[in-house]
């Protein structure tokens, strides 16, 4: 509707008092179109990245934690202290988009590891197997992270999107005063002029929503 209105009266080339409020609405016009194409980039890149986590947390699962607990089942009976500890640590979660909780547990596995790796080494892992599954840890929450920062810079833009809209429908309105006022002596351009502002249905809102952010060695922040 924006675009209508900035169309039928920029072709009219209206003096002042219009002039003015049609300048102001060619410039949030612009914005919206600038805030538009930064929510799409941070869109795609936040999609990008979500599948670079669901492959990163395959890795840590298949790659690192399996094997540790392969090597445990093999080294120390079920009932042993060494496995239970073991079992404690290993607790991944069940949802497997959990990455937060994944984070957890592959920190509890590698500390848990650390007192026995010369045991599990010996069962067949590599001999820097904790140091493996440390840097995948942090390799995931380094991608939490990074797909986190396109969230919010995509959120922001919606916002801006949102707040730009509102902008421009003030000064529709303010251009829908002038204009009645105008041609209140011209029907026919008179409802011309309403059809060009009349607005569409309004759609259902967008709720963005943000993961909780992991802080790098530790537990999922708390939100304030």
């Amino acid at each position: 509707m924006l675009h209508r209105v900035h169309a039928f009266l920029a072709a009219e080339q209206p003096a002042e008092p219009l002039a003015t409020p049609l300048r102001e609405l060619a410039a949030v016009i612009g914005r919206l179109e600038t805030y538009g194409a930064r929510q799409e980039q941070h869109h795609r890149s936040t999609q990008s990245y979500t599948t670079l986590l669901k492959e990163k947390a395959r890795r840590l699962r298949e790659d690192h934690l399996k094997p540790i607990t392969m090597a445990a089942h093999s080294t120390w009976r079920p009932d042993s202290d060494e496995a239970e500890a073991l079992a404690q640590a290993v607790k991944l979660p069940k949802n497997r988009t959990d990455y937060q909780q994944l984070v957890l547990a592959a920190r509890g596995v590698a500390t848990s590891a650390e007192a026995r790796q010369a045991q599990l080494a010996g069962a067949g892992l590599e001999p820097d197997f904790i140091p493996a599954l440390r840097s995948a840890t942090d390799d995931l929450v380094a991608a939490i992270a990074v797909r986190s920062g396109e969230l919010l810079r995509r959120v922001a833009a919606t916002q801006g999107i949102t707040n730009e809209a509102r902008r421009g429908l003030v000064i529709v309105r303010l251009l829908n005063a002038l204009m009645r006022r105008s041609l209140r002596s011209d029907p026919a351009r008179l409802a011309e002029w309403a059809s060009v502002i009349r607005r569409p249905a309004r759609p259902e809102p967008v709720v963005e929503t943000l993961p909780t952010p992991v802080v790098p060695g530790g537990a999922p922040a708390q939100a304030a």
